[in-house]
């Protein structure tokens, strides 16, 4: 019987690699991957034909090894992991996809309490993959856990701790192990050889590995927006402005289902856009209201969008409008990293006039009125003088 499982979710590997950070390394042993492959090549026990090979097997590219507590210096001699099916029916999960198959050193039975398991995939990243986009969804099953992921020698995380002394991960659904791997420091990918090594404790037999992609591309989308006006001087209330937007692809992959935005901001009474594509791309509408929100169905590489939004000042606006577009895509990287882009416009308030009520003239009449009213007071002043 094995052990109660410890719960832990869906691994996420993102290869997120800086093309900064990037040198050529000599081609090394097995597959060479490009922004066109399908990510399946990485799944355990593949068959290269959308389904997975059937037991008894040898797994094309991921090797295993037994080793010790040191590392993956302990071991001396690598062999293709075989591809043994799901021996432990009822506790491990089968492939959500049908295209991934448990894997082992052996026939997965021979390695019992305190075994630990290396399994390794070598491959190589083409030139020709913009690093900084290139990206692998992963779903790793393991009985009975994973201790640590290495990249390229680099330790990229260690799973045991005082609370997880033997590891962490699982065999069943939902157990499975849950990281996000970018490159940095730790995951240091280059262009040419690469490797993942995964370091594994068993409790009891038998132990495997199932590594199972999520997704079926190999490289990010690319995103690019940037934003104009065409005001150069300070905007005047009830004034009119141009604002262009552009959204650009500048991936090698599709980027569909992006969506441009840009809200009515404050100081804008009023807004309306067209919409103009350009290789490849497809506007949504050609023209409506701000706010703009706008889903990209078809935004292939290199594909752009070009907004340009006919808006009008508010009568009493702020002193400055700010502007902001945004591009939005999940997992996407974009150019500003934030995906927005902003331009903001000082206002002048033009002074407000005030007209002074004008004095009253008197008439000729007025002018009798006013006299007899003086005499009138004279003859009184008089009169109590004279007292």
């Amino acid at each position: 019987m094995k052990k109660p499982l410890i719960a832990a979710a869906t691994v996420l590997l993102n290869f997120a690699l800086a093309p900064s950070l990037s040198h050529a390394q000599a081609t090394g042993p097995g597959p060479t991957i490009t922004c066109a492959s399908d990510s399946s090549i990485f799944n355990t026990g593949f068959n290269g034909a959308g389904g997975k090979l059937s037991p008894p097997a040898q797994d094309a590219f991921w090797e295993a090894a037994a080793g010790d507590a040191s590392g993956p210096g302990s071991v001396t001699t690598w062999t293709q992991a075989n591809v043994v099916g799901n021996i432990a029916p009822g506790s491990w999960v089968n492939s959500p996809f049908g295209n991934a198959e448990w894997i082992a050193r052996g026939n997965g039975l021979g390695d019992g309490g305190g075994a630990i398991v290396y399994y390794r995939y070598q491959f190589n990243i083409d030139p020709s993959v913009d690093l900084a986009t290139f990206s692998l969804n992963f779903d790793f099953y393991i009985d009975d856990y994973i201790q640590q992921i290495i990249v390229n020698s680099s330790e990229y995380k260690n799973y045991v701790s005082a609370s997880s002394p033997n590891g962490q991960g699982g065999f069943a659904s939902g157990a499975q192990l849950s990281e996000t791997l970018s490159y940095g420091p730790t995951a240091p990918w280059v262009h040419g050889a690469n490797s993942i090594v995964l370091k594994s404790w068993n409790n009891v037999a038998p132990t495997g590995l199932l590594a199972q992609t999520t997704t079926s591309t190999t490289c990010q989308p690319k995103l690019s927006i940037g934003k104009t006006t065409s005001a150069s001087s300070p905007l005047k209330p009830k004034a009119n402005v141009t604002y262009t937007v552009v959204a650009t692809n500048t991936g090698l992959v599709a980027a569909d289902g992006a969506v441009v935005a840009d809200p009515m901001p404050p100081g804008i009474s009023s807004g309306a856009w067209t919409c103009a594509a350009s290789n490849g791309a497809v506007c949504p509408a050609a023209s409506g209201v701000l706010p703009l929100s706008e889903t990209i169905a078809n935004f292939p590489s290199q594909g752009a969008v070009t907004y340009t939004i006919e808006s009008q000042v508010a009568e009493t606006p702020p002193l400055t409008i700010t502007n902001t577009a945004s591009l939005t895509l999940n997992t996407a990287i974009c150019t500003p990293a934030d995906c927005t882009a902003s331009v903001s416009n000082a206002v002048t308030l033009e002074p407000i006039a005030v007209t002074p009520a004008p004095v009253p003239a008197l008439n000729r009449w007025g002018w009798v009125l006013g006299i007899i009213l003086l005499s009138v007071l004279g003859m009184s002043r008089l009169r109590k003088t004279g007292k």
